[in-house]
């Protein structure tokens, strides 16, 4: 028998000679409702037997997760009327190894010795070694290496090795009982992780969506019913929990579930109930799907960002004479975009979540694409997904023209030069940011000597469509007037 078994064996013993009313054990019935939101907390509703005691009685909770917020913690019986809660308290538990032996001198232990042989003592001191008085009345000391089991007499008046939560219930009657323990806990979380494989055409995709569900609350949960909700929840302060933090292990994922989640709204949230029971043990990560859709449309964009963020949100003109944004050569971004809508094969919201993005080539072998943070998708949304720099794509950014002619007029030209390496023709997207003032007007742009006309997608930016030649070159130059008043420079 070792110590931990020793100690544990006259757990409910100690428990069930606590001072006061009578006092029954609560076990947990299989099948916890557990609402799991992605950064915790989790909402529990687990049923608990008990035998409700005659008038008023003491009900012991030996196996609440140790990341139970306890302020949230509420004994809920299906009539009201025939019994209520008049108190509830909290048992921490924990105790270790240098809590039993300190609580143990002075009292009778049993030893196996590393020889195999037994000895029976009266333990003075545990700490750095063993200090012993024999039956003989002999000291004798002895080290970790010379005692193979220590047993000690048991767990001491008011101790636990767990914790534990008891209620006082005033009962109508007594007999056999349910109640609905609801509470918050932490240690349970869940993330949404999403592999997108392109075809070797590039037009469309097949997407797996699936959520990571982690149970780290210091206990498992069998056959539970879990729905995962997306969204933000508002919270105040630090709860206080059953223990400091739980118990962390590294596992292996359970196999993935392969029915997808059915999909809901529910007031400001999307809920996402898994199809069947699941069986949740701590320390693991179980994997469910929540959808699989395959040829869905899809393009690979190119994309050029020159203007980046210099100067945002500054309240007055940027008047100075050095250039904004990036300048030389940098390499162009490649963007995967897909839409969801009712008539699409994503036509359900998704959560925010990372996408692992993987290409198949054409010999059938696959590649890691690229890695993008997914935001959350409404039906109808267009998401584009950043895949990264594309190798074979540059453009060069140059300042060609800078002119103030007054106090409150300025112009200023870029010349914008894309070079491609790829075998076929490419569209590249160009984002300029005019960032020394929102009034402002393109006066010039051409493309390749060529007339161009750019789109102004909102009050802070122009963008350019420009086809850029196989192995080849193409060229934007603009000129843009900025204008403000006396007013706006003060």
């Amino acid at each position: 028998m070792t110590l931990a078994a020793a100690a544990l064996a006259p757990l409910g013993l100690a428990a069930a000679q606590q001072a006061g009313p009578e006092v029954t054990g609560a076990t947990a019935s299989t099948g916890a409702d557990i609402a799991v939101y992605p950064g915790g907390p989790a909402l529990v509703r687990e049923a608990l037997r008990f035998r409700l005691p005659d008038g008023e009685g003491r009900i012991t909770w030996g196996a609440p997760p140790s990341t139970l917020d306890l302020s949230s913690l509420s004994l809920l019986f299906p009539d009201r009327t025939s019994a209520s809660v008049v108190e509830q308290r909290s048992l921490p538990g924990g105790a270790s190894m240098e809590d039993l032996l300190r609580a143990s001198v002075g009292r009778a232990v049993d030893l196996v010795l590393a020889g195999g042989d037994t000895l029976r003592a009266t333990l003075l001191s545990g700490s750095g070694g063993l200090l012993l008085r024999k039956e003989n009345g002999s000291i004798v000391s002895l080290g970790p290496g010379q005692v193979r089991q220590l047993l000690l007499p048991g767990l001491p008046e008011g101790q636990r090795l767990a914790p534990a939560v008891t209620w006082t219930v005033r009962a109508a009657r007594g007999g056999q009982s349910t109640a609905t323990a609801r509470y918050l806990t932490g240690g349970l979380t869940w993330n949404a992780e999403y592999a997108i494989t392109l075809a070797p055409s590039g037009g469309s995709l097949e997407l797996e969506a699936w959520a990571d569900l982690r149970d780290g609350s210091g206990r498992s949960w069998p056959n539970a019913r879990v729905r995962l909700v997306a969204g933000e929840l508002n919270r105040t302060g630090s709860p206080q929990s059953l223990a400091d933090a739980a118990r962390a292990k590294v596992m292996e994922a359970a196999a993935p579930s392969v029915a997808q989640a059915e999909e809901r709204s529910f007031s400001e949230y999307h809920v996402f109930e898994l199809p069947r029971a699941v069986s949740l043990e701590d320390g693991q990560t179980v994997r469910a799907l929540l959808l699989r859709a395959t040829d869905v449309p899809t393009r690979k964009l190119y994309m050029y960002d020159g203007g980046e963020a210099y100067g945002y949100g500054s309240s007055r003109p940027i008047t100075q004479t050095q250039p904004g944004g990036s300048s030389g050569r940098t390499h162009v971004q490649a963007v995967l975009e897909l839409a969801s809508g009712e008539h699409t094969p994503v036509d359900r919201p998704l959560p925010a979540g990372r996408a692992r993005i993987y290409e198949e080539d054409e010999d059938g072998s696959t590649l890691l694409a690229g890695e993008a943070p997914v935001p959350d998708l409404m039906v109808g949304d267009t998401v584009r997904l950043p895949l990264g720099r594309a190798f074979d794509l540059t453009a060069e950014r140059t300042r060609t023209a800078f002119r103030r002619p007054d106090a409150h007029n300025l112009e200023e030209g870029y010349r914008i030069t894309l070079r491609s390496a790829k075998k076929e023709p490419v569209q590249v997207h160009v984002t300029e940011r005019m960032f020394r003032w929102h009034e402002w007007r393109i006066t010039a742009e051409m493309v390749d000597g060529k007339p161009a006309r750019h789109a102004k997608p909102d009050a802070e930016h122009a963008e350019w469509r420009i086809t850029v030649p196989a192995g080849g070159r193409a060229t934007l130059e603009y000129t843009v007037h900025y204008a403000w008043s006396e007013q706006d420079l003060r």
